[in-house]
């Protein structure tokens, strides 16, 4: 969230991936809210998110930026929220349209997700803006994730 470091060379993603972890739980929750709130500030002023009809955000765990504030005021400006829901057996995504937080539920890696008996799918296609989670990215925007490859498959 924001930490410039420098890696000492380290090119190795597992690596990489564990130092800015540790990092990044060291903080505090109000740190990570603070700079939650700024991200989402920051979101919410970009020409691509104001014109996005159908935004798909993850659903925050752990010391990830906070995503429920953007999704509340996603809906205050009449976009459809989409999240995903994992299917770990495929190793795949399923983008589905939440309309308040009540649509969700604890799910595979102690992730919310959308409830079975609530869930709309939304086909990809329909999808105008996605915001993925990411342990870091370097200055050319190349993402290193959390290394099982669901949101690169999506």
């Amino acid at each position: 969230m924001g930490a410039n470091l420098e890696l000492d060379g380290i090119v190795d993603k597992k690596e990489i991936r564990k130092r800015i972890l540790q990092i990044r739980n060291a903080m505090s929750p109000g740190e990570i809210a603070a700079k939650s709130r700024r991200i989402v500030e920051t979101l919410l002023k970009l020409d691509d998110v104001r014109r996005a009809s159908t935004i798909m955000v993850f659903l925050n765990f752990g010391s990830e930026v906070q995503t429920d504030s953007l999704i509340s005021q996603g809906w205050e400006m009449g976009k459809r929220m989409v999240v995903p829901l994992s299917r770990p057996k495929d190793r795949e995504l399923v983008p589905c349209v939440i309309n308040d937080f009540g649509d969700l539920e604890i799910g595979h890696y102690g992730i919310r997700e959308p409830r079975a008996e609530r869930m709309t799918v939304v086909p990809p296609e329909e999808i105008d803006l996605i915001l993925i989670p990411a342990v870091a990215f370097d200055r050319s925007g190349r993402r290193v994730g959390y290394g099982g490859g669901y949101y690169d498959r999506f």
